[in-house]
């Protein structure tokens, strides 16, 4: 939903920052948000709500090292395998629960290491054929604002043959107060299956890993909006800190 729906645009949503698992992939994230290949999608208007669908058929990931760290190439000039990313997903917003929407969606492709890699890396010759199923549970209507998406990924090690699956999630509550100011919260988390190490989420190191986040976004005019939250980090094993930010966004 997040990726769909605001993607380069700070100033639709509400929060400063993406849930950081969906951070694009040259900041550090661990899901595809970008690809290139063919999409199709439309819309069915029944009487008992809006159904919408999308497919998609792209270029999978690559994992390289970039400026001294391993990162997800969306790999927009040339695929490094014959194995094609497929994308699917559906939708439901039904007519007697206004701004509700449900969504489903699947992805898998196969991700390899491209060139040699820098250390977390298990192994240079990262192979793994990759699954990411997903739900979202959206409600946007008025001043409300309720965002909530699941994802589990499973890493089949092409190498090692082992399968480890990884959960990631956020739940995302707001609301507007006199059309001025909204005060939001919202929790996410990434979980790694205990059974062994995945060497995708080792290569871009990537960990357990929970954030708090409490904020206001205050309306500034029609384009103009100002942002101020604070976040609690914890990294499992490694650091539990605070973060504080300011954000001014603009449209034009």
């Amino acid at each position: 939903y997040w990726n769909t729906a605001y993607h380069h645009g700070a100033f639709l949503h509400t929060t400063i920052r993406r849930p950081f698992f969906l951070q694009f992939e040259d900041e550090g994230g661990v899901l595809p948000v970008h690809s290139v290949g063919l999409l199709t999608s439309g819309r069915l208007f029944l009487e008992v709500g809006e159904l919408s669908y999308s497919a998609t058929v792209a270029n999978g990931s690559s994992i390289i090292a970039e400026d001294g760290t391993n990162v997800l190439d969306p790999t927009n000039e040339v695929d490094p395998n014959k194995n094609k990313a497929l994308g699917l997903h559906v939708s439901f917003a039904p007519s007697s629960f206004r701004g509700w929407a449900l969504g489903l969606s699947y992805y898998a492709s196969r991700v390899a290491g491209i060139g040699p890699l820098v250390a977390p890396a298990i192994s240079p010759l990262l192979d793994v054929s990759q699954t990411i199923l997903a739900a979202d549970l959206t409600m946007v209507d008025g001043p409300w604002e309720f965002l909530a998406e699941y994802y589990r990924i499973s890493d089949k090690d092409k190498l090692g043959g082992k399968t480890i699956n990884t959960q990631l999630s956020y739940i995302q509550l707001g609301r507007e107060f006199a059309e001025l100011v909204t005060p939001y919260a919202r929790v996410e988390q990434l979980s790694v299956d205990e059974d062994g190490a995945d060497p995708y989420l080792v290569a871009l190191g990537a960990a357990d890993k929970r954030i708090e986040t409490a904020g206001v976004r205050v309306r500034i005019g029609e384009q103009s909006v100002m942002k101020l939250e604070g976040r609690f980090v914890h990294d499992d094993g490694v650091d539990s800190h605070q973060e504080y930010g300011a954000q001014w966004a603009f449209t034009f």
